[in-house]
């Protein structure tokens, strides 16, 4: 079985998407990777289904915040996914951030947030390349089209939701 787990997107993926028997996505809305709360709560989920990949969706909030270290983040990536390997994931792939064309007033402006996530994909892509030292976390291969993002600027648009299925389904027949 295959996991998708992570923020509104996975929240979202069990219920705008058709997945198949084999994925099953469980998500927190508005979670970030930099809450304990919700890396304990990925890895209790990963330790309940034990399934045989973990597809991690989960950042863009962080990349929203104020405050921001890439640091941290990768930090934060790294602890959450040995956890899940720990927990009984056989492999863990980490999905690309999402782009955002609009955000909440107490959040950064659209060209922070658009330089953080440009940063935070080429050093999670480095990071979590599929290396001989650990083949079992890599880096996602999803592209966001143009007509990924819905009207609201942060969700996907019904063919942004069709891309992410279609993906998350194909990545399901390599396990």
């Amino acid at each position: 079985m295959q996991l998708i787990i992570g923020d509104s997107f996975a929240f979202w993926a069990a219920r705008r998407c058709t997945l198949g028997e084999a994925v099953r996505a469980e998500g927190w809305r508005g979670a970030c990777i930099s809450s304990d709360g919700f890396r304990r709560w990925a890895v209790a989920t990963v330790r309940r289904l034990e399934p045989a990949q973990v597809v991690l969706l989960v950042g863009s909030n962080d990349l929203a915040a104020p405050q921001f270290s890439i640091r941290l983040l990768v930090g934060y990536y790294e602890e959450l996914t040995m956890g899940m390997l720990a927990a009984g994931a056989g492999r863990v792939v980490v999905m690309p951030l999402p782009p955002r064309t609009r955000l909440r007033a107490r959040d950064v402006s659209v060209a922070v947030y658009r330089r953080r996530r440009r940063l935070a994909n080429q050093v999670l892509r480095r990071q979590f390349s599929r290396t001989s030292a650990n083949p079992v976390v890599t880096f996602g291969p999803f592209v966001f089209s143009v007509d990924f993002l819905g009207p609201d600027g942060v969700h996907p648009s019904a063919a942004g939701w069709q891309a992410l299925a279609e993906a998350l389904t194909s990545m399901a027949r390599i396990v």
